[in-house]
């Protein structure tokens, strides 16, 4: 799944960017970061536990996740490495339309409906 999501944003931005490796890359990361906080807000629901804040500012917690996010997206630069970008897409070299209406539902299903359900327990946990 993270190979199909991975493509098709590779193939979305190549004409655009001059980097569309990057591109990729980050939305893979922040639909792995979706998919954790799915499974954070679904262990708060079943288990009832509060995640603790490091302050009570709003904008001093934002500053205080950077530094977490930026490693995120580091990790994922480490593993989406420019020899295994291109073992994923000498891949997907027979498929050559990957950007179709089928993908583009699975590709959003993916990332957004961890999200929605994931706000949700959140709020509701």
């Amino acid at each position: 799944m993270y190979k199909l999501t991975f493509v098709y944003f590779y193939k979305l931005s190549q004409k655009k960017n001059p980097n569309p490796r990057f591109v990729a890359l980050s939305y893979v990361a922040l639909t792995a970061l979706f998919q954790f906080a799915f499974l954070l807000g679904l262990l708060k629901y079943i288990l009832g536990f509060i995640i603790p804040r490091f302050d009570e500012n709003y904008f001093l917690n934002k500053l205080y996740l950077i530094p977490f996010i930026l490693l995120w997206l580091f990790a994922f630069e480490v593993i989406y490495n420019k020899k295994r970008t291109k073992k994923i897409l000498n891949s997907y070299i027979d498929k050559p339309k990957v950007i179709n209406l089928k993908n583009t539902i699975f590709v959003l299903l993916f990332m957004l409906v961890p999200l929605v359900v994931g706000i949700y327990l959140f709020n509701n946990g």
